[in-house]
């Protein structure tokens, strides 16, 4: 199976993309910057210094590809399921609809599968391989799941049906789990990360929030849009809309559904008309939001508590475990903080020595590790 077009899942994951081309930017860290999390200069970064960007780069893409390839062929049926979703959400020259199919007919009580099938069925209901077979099978496998219930709500409401759309959302109120396999993607690659150089088992770790994004049931807009434009005229749905978005914000465990959670609750809330509360939260929500983005880029994003743990995390793989353990027990969220904590804590023992080599020293006009000369 070919995973060339992996790289874009990359490009969803902000931590790969601010630390995977680390270079020197200052000299001198400020004291009022000072986080207290022990800074590995670019130059130490893998094996001797002034390897070539391009040989690691190359080498990490044929490991990467390696690990999905045994992915696809693993014995693990959820394994193979999520290899074959993933090379087809990010494959744009073909659909996604015809690959599920075929996942139907090979795995046809598995619940992942099931659940990717019906999301791609609401943006095609037409289509002959979709249909009620389709949602009665994911409803057969996941009738307790939250998640599920919002793709029939999703799928109720592209056939126009409002009333069937507002019960199968009332169901994702009540049923007893929201479970949008995120934290499943990422334990069963965790589980089978191959051994490889820390260069490439590291980046891979972080490379594996960026896929797990690709595979979020992103049908949320169709919900946005019932709740903005029907729930005005039945207080039952708006009801349904409100309650659904806390359950959203507060189960997901990813930053990108808090936020849609909470804007789904601001959206009830003025459908209700219930302004105040609308404009309450959606103030407060603001202010979460530059709150976090503050968190982590602050003055400098190479010197702020949270960029400095990430990247400290290139240099130590256990740091980067315990981060992706969090990732998968506590979510998005308290990971951040988590990570930040723990930095700091292992800088703060003076026999704490990720970088290797270890150290840098000047002398004037040049850097050196060892007795060789950095050239930038």
């Amino acid at each position: 199976m070919a995973y060339k077009k992996f790289l874009i899942a990359s490009l969803l994951s902000a931590v790969a993309l601010s630390m995977w081309v680390p270079r020197f930017t200052q000299l001198e860290i400020p004291e009022s910057l000072e986080s207290g999390i022990l800074v590995c200069y670019p130059e130490s970064y893998e094996g001797p210094s002034g390897v070539d960007d391009a040989i690691l780069q190359g080498d990490y893409v044929e490991y990467r590809d390696k690990f999905f390839d045994e992915m696809a062929a693993s014995d693990d049926d959820d394994s193979n399921v999520i290899a074959t979703i993933l090379a087809a959400k990010l494959d744009n020259n073909n659909g996604l609809i015809e690959p599920l199919d075929s996942l139907k007919v090979t795995y046809p009580d598995n619940q992942i599968a099931s659940l990717h099938m019906l999301s791609a069925c609401t943006e095609n209901i037409d289509h002959a391989a979709c249909g009620e077979n389709v949602v009665e099978q994911a409803i057969y496998l996941n009738d307790r799941n939250a998640v599920l219930w919002s793709l029939v709500s999703v799928y109720r409401m592209k056939q126009e049906d409002i009333y069937g759309a507002t019960t199968a959302l009332q169901r994702a109120v009540s049923v007893p789990v929201y479970n949008d396999y995120f934290q499943t993607y990422l334990r069963i690659w965790q589980d089978q990360i191959p051994p490889g150089t820390r260069y490439n088992s590291t980046r891979l770790r972080l490379d594996l929030i960026g896929y797990s994004s690709v595979l979020l049931f992103n049908n949320t807009q169709t919900i946005t849009k019932l709740c903005a434009e029907f729930a005005p005229e039945r207080p039952n749905l708006g009801d349904a809309c409100l309650n659904f978005g806390v359950r959203m914000q507060n189960e997901s465990g990813t930053m990108l559904m808090d936020m849609i959670g909470r804007a789904i609750q601001v959206i009830a809330h003025r459908a209700l008309g219930n302004s105040a509360e609308a404009e309450r939260l959606d103030q407060v929500s603001q202010k979460e939001s530059r709150d976090r983005s503050l968190f982590r880029s602050g003055y400098s994003a190479f010197y702020s508590a949270y960029n400095r743990a990430s990247y400290l995390m290139t240099y130590d793989e256990q740091l980067a475990e315990y981060w992706l353990d969090n990732f998968i027990r506590f979510g998005e969220i308290r990971t951040e903080e988590t990570l930040v904590i723990e930095a700091r804590r292992l800088s703060s023992n003076p026999d704490y020595a990720p970088c290797n080599p270890p150290g840098l020293r000047f002398e004037f006009p040049y850097f050196f590790v060892d007795d060789e000369r950095v050239v930038y």
